[in-house]
């Protein structure tokens, strides 16, 4: 397809959602605020949650009928923007969607030491509740303990990504003055989840926003399974 075409259909197709939008900004709206009261309902009972997904691949439709472009043998390459003068048609499978392979469940809250502070900037930049405890706090946690850690061996958009493999430990645990607390009934709750998550394909420890612990070790943040009644302060 030439540029140009491409370019108009992208127009028109933004435009149509915004006029959509606009047209049925009440349902919108609705929707919107009944997608955010859902969040906050599971992060105030997290039992209630469904297990998320940490992990995705792609996934197929099915197989179809794909038209590729037949090139002349020794004939000149085409211009990118040019349109195909000849295509045949070949079956193939079509990706294009995701699936869930690994799955991790929905916490109360996340607990940060209080020295990953720019951790908690990135999670405010992106509109996420962040508040700090006032006084020491215990209870029962989650720890990700690391059996493997695996660094790309290629850069992606400047960063290897990191993934951890391990399980989790439940025991009590002592939540320090000044830690950090991200509590998932808010309506970034979910977004919160995929950025704080150990396991997560794009979270902060995958880009390589928070350093990542080494095989043998437990994950600096801690899930909190039970709604946190601790003393905190909002972080502004």
């Amino acid at each position: 397809i030439p540029f140009k075409a491409r370019v108009f259909v992208t127009d028109r197709f933004v435009s149509d959602v915004l006029e959509y939008v606009a047209g049925h900004a009440e349902k919108v709206m609705s929707a919107t605020r009944g997608a955010d009261a859902q969040v906050v309902a599971w992060g105030l009972d997290p039992a209630k949650a469904p297990a998320m997904g940490v992990r995705f691949d792609f996934d197929s439709r099915g197989t179809e009928p794909v038209l590729l472009e037949k090139l002349t043998p020794n004939a000149p390459r085409p211009e990118p923007t040019s349109r195909p003068k000849a295509v045949e048609g070949v079956r193939m499978p079509v990706y294009d969607r995701f699936k869930v392979t690994k799955t991790a469940p929905f916490p109360a809250a996340y607990v940060i030491p209080a020295s990953e502070t720019a951790t908690v900037a990135l999670l405010r930049k992106h509109g996420i509740i962040v508040e700090r405890l006032t006084a020491d706090s215990s209870g029962d946690a989650a720890l990700f303990s690391v059996s493997k850690v695996a660094v790309a061996p290629r850069p992606f958009q400047g960063h290897r990504l990191v993934t951890l493999d391990g399980e989790f430990l439940l025991r009590r645990e002592i939540l320090l003055t000044g830690s950090f607390v991200v509590r998932t009934a808010q309506p970034l709750g979910i977004l919160a989840f995929h950025m704080l998550e150990p396991e997560s394909q794009d979270g902060v420890i995958a880009w390589g926003e928070m350093a990542a612990p080494t095989a043998g070790n437990e994950c600096g943040v801690v899930k909190v399974m039970q709604p946190l009644t601790a003393a905190t302060e909002r972080v502004p």
